[in-house]
């Protein structure tokens, strides 16, 4: 994803953990982790790396 300042380098372990949280729970049959509070935590990663993924999705 590059480089990124520390305080989004943790929305993207926030993120991370939530993905693989999600998916244990599903096996699991478990509700969801994520909660709608979440989203409001790692925007600051998905707004510094989206950008990045469009554009070499672009380039590809």
């Amino acid at each position: 994803m590059g480089p990124m300042p520390p305080g989004v380098f943790g929305c993207y372990l926030l993120a991370h953990m939530l993905s693989h949280g999600s998916a244990i729970a599903a096996a699991l049959r478990q509700p969801p982790i994520v909660r709608p509070r979440h989203v409001e935590l790692i925007l600051p990663f998905i707004h510094t790396t989206m950008p990045r993924i469009v554009q070499a999705a672009v380039r590809a």
